[in-house]
C-alpha cells in the first residue's frame, strides 16, 4: 500500500459547528470576495501571511511569492471540470455546503516525504468557542485532486485527511480521519 501525495489540494467545506452554549457556525458566507469565481489569496497585492475570520474561527494562510497559497484560503470558484493543477481552488462539488463561499486548504509539495508527520494547517477557535470541541465539518476533494487521483493512483493507494485537535497549544487525543480517496479493489474516489 502506498500513499501518493503530490501537490494535491483538498477543498474543505468549512461549515464548522462548535459545541458552545448556542451553536456557532463558520460558513465563510460572512466574508466577501472580489467577484464570482475568485478566491481571497489571489486578491492580495503581494506575497504575505494572512488570516481571515468567519464566526468564531480564525484561519491562517500565506500568499507565496510565486503566486500560490499555503494553508487556508477561501473561494467561490465553481469549476468542476478543468483537469489542471491551476484548478486548485475549486471543490469537486462546485460549492460549499449550503454556501457559495467555501474554504480550501493546501499542503506544500515537500510534505509527502514524511507522510506520518502532521502538516500543520491552523484554524483557531476564538472567543466563546475557544477551548470547545468542534462537532463537525464538511469535507470534499478539490477538482484537481479528483482528476489527479483518477489518473495516477493504483490499486492500494489512498488519500486521507486527519484532523487533530489542540487545546492550550497541546495536541489532544481526539482525531477524525476522512478518507478522500481509496483505490482498493472495488473502491472508487
Amino acid at each position: 500500500m502506498t500513499y501518493k501525495l503530490p501537490v494535491i489540494v483538498t477543498a474543505a467545506l468549512f461549515t464548522i459547528g462548535l459545541q458552545v452554549k448556542a451553536q456557532t457556525v463558520s460558513t465563510l458566507d460572512d466574508l466577501t470576495l472580489p467577484g464570482a469565481d475568485t478566491d481571497y489569496a489571489s486578491s492580495l497585492p503581494s506575497a504575505q501571511p494572512y488570516s481571515f475570520q468567519s464566526g468564531l474561527v480564525t484561519y491562517y494562510g500565506v500568499l507565496e511569492s510565486w503566486g500560490g497559497y499555503g494553508a487556508f484560503n477561501y473561494t467561490n470558484i465553481v469549476d468542476t471540470v478543468t483537469n489542471s493543477f491551476t484548478n486548485d481552488k475549486a471543490a469537486i462539488t462546485g460549492s460549499g455546503y449550503n454556501s457559495s463561499n467555501y474554504g480550501v486548504a493546501y499542503l506544500s509539495a515537500d510534505w509527502p516525504a514524511n507522510p506520518d508527520k502532521s502538516a500543520l494547517v491552523v484554524a483557531k477557535l476564538e472567543g466563546a468557542a475557544a477551548g470547545r470541541k468542534v462537532v463537525g465539518m464538511y469535507v470534499t476533494n478539490s477538482t484537481w485532486s479528483i482528476h489527479y487521483m483518477n489518473t495516477t493512483y493504483e490499486n492500494g493507494d489512498w488519500y486521507k485527511l486527519v484532523v487533530r485537535g489542540y487545546l492550550n497549544n497541546a495536541q489532544v487525543a481526539d482525531s477524525v480521519t476522512y478518507t478522500l480517496g481509496s483505490f482498493a479493489t472495488g473502491d472508487t474516489v
